[in-house]
């Protein structure tokens, strides 16, 4: 366990986690399509 913690800080990714912006939704889009899931 403690190699797959190691593994996950040691290749922690640069982008953000931030979800309530829009990044990667096109709003022009129908739904569901045109929301963030996950």
């Amino acid at each position: 366990m403690q190699q797959a913690v190691q593994f996950a800080v040691d290749h922690e990714s640069t982008w953000d986690r931030e979800t309530t912006g829009t990044w990667g939704v096109h709003l022009q889009d129908p739904p569901p399509w045109n929301r963030l899931l996950g």
